[in-house]
């Protein structure tokens, strides 16, 4: 428990922008997920947003919460692939952190306020930019910028992975 709460202090200024977005989600386009998970909601299928913009899409990790469209035969593998992209946020949170103690420190021996101000702006934001980081280096590849992402390729192997075991085809993996 002091882990989980260790880590959720560190992922708190990205959980406020998350769950802030993810709010006006619920608010507008969806209902809150049966799932025993932290803020996850899910898109009512009649929605301008659905019909449009997210058709092609089954779940979007926002922070510890995010949103799902999807029937309950595929709602295991796209919580499973979701839940990488939550590990994937909390580990940038963590490292954005340390860079924000630093940033306090030099700060504090410096006596200069404006570094801790720009660096817990990036701390906050840190999980985007990473984000927006990995599209253009898969652009940068001639690779579709979702696909192509490093964060989804791992995301799509971990489900792959997850759904070969579920049906008996245990891979040996790389040794």
């Amino acid at each position: 428990m002091v882990k989980k709460g260790l880590l959720r202090f560190v992922s708190f200024p990205g959980d406020v922008i998350g769950y802030f977005a993810l709010f006006f989600i619920w608010l507008f386009l969806g209902e809150m997920s049966k799932l025993k998970l932290d803020f996850w909601v899910c898109l009512k299928p009649e929605t301008w947003f659905v019909r449009t913009l997210y058709k092609k899409y089954r779940g979007t990790a926002f922070c510890h919460g995010g949103i799902l469209f999807v029937s309950k035969e595929q709602e295991a593998l796209v919580v499973k692939h979701e839940s990488v992209h939550v590990e994937q946020f909390e580990v940038i949170q963590l490292f954005c952190f340390f860079g924000f103690l630093v940033s306090l420190g030099v700060s504090v021996f410096s006596h200069s306020h404006y570094p801790w101000i720009f660096s817990l702006a990036f701390w906050s934001l840190s999980w985007l930019l990473v984000n927006l980081s990995s599209a253009i280096v898969a652009l940068l590849r001639d690779e579709n910028p979702y696909r192509g992402s490093s964060l989804e390729e791992a995301a799509y192997a971990i489900v792959d992975e997850y759904t070969r075991k579920k049906e008996g085809n245990v891979s040996r993996g790389i040794k």
